[in-house]
């Protein structure tokens, strides 16, 4: 089943069947105040799938997870000052469920979770922010592979940090 060059190489499969459900929530408690919060769920697997060699019916379609899940604010307040218009902070957390790398649903990443937040200042056609991104610091692989013989895969991420200027014209 190996291809034989270095890259990655998806089959057609005989037949899947994915079915799933997305629920999506967003709500305005405040003038100041926004909120999210999504789910969704995916059943993806091969109804009928043998590639010469193998069967893989009943197993999960590779790289869909079973879930993901998505929640976050965002706070904005207003300022009459003449130094700064407004503030506005930001969080959000994505998780994202298992999920396999390949047909034969050996390898796989389990449950992650990637928790981000941002603060951004604002004066006229100014904005600068100051961000984070993964700050849990959470291990997981972003992909996964297979070719010649050996396996590859790309870590997510670490926590990150950053600054952003923004000049609107």
């Amino acid at each position: 089943r190996e291809w034989p060059f270095f890259r990655s190489m998806l089959d057609n499969a005989g037949q899947s069947e994915s079915k799933g459900v997305e629920l999506e929530f967003r709500g305005v408690p405040t003038v100041h105040t926004e909120g999210f919060l999504s789910f969704g769920y995916t059943d993806a697997k091969f109804v009928d799938y043998v590639d010469g060699e193998d069967d893989f019916g009943g197993n999960r379609i590779p790289y869909i997870p079973e879930y993901t899940f998505h929640a976050g604010f965002t706070y904005r307040h207003q300022f009459d000052y003449d130094m700064l218009d407004a503030v506005m902070f930001q969080a959000d957390y994505r998780g994202v469920g298992k999920h396999y790398w390949q047909e034969e649903n050996i390898s796989y990443q389990n449950y992650y979770g990637l928790l981000n937040s941002k603060i951004s200042f604002k004066k006229d056609r100014f904005e600068l922010s100051l961000y984070g991104k993964n700050l849990l610091n959470e291990d997981y692989q972003a992909f996964y592979f297979r070719a010649m013989g050996r396996s590859y895969a790309q870590i997510g991420q670490p926590a990150i940090y950053g600054m952003k200027l923004k000049v609107s014209f």
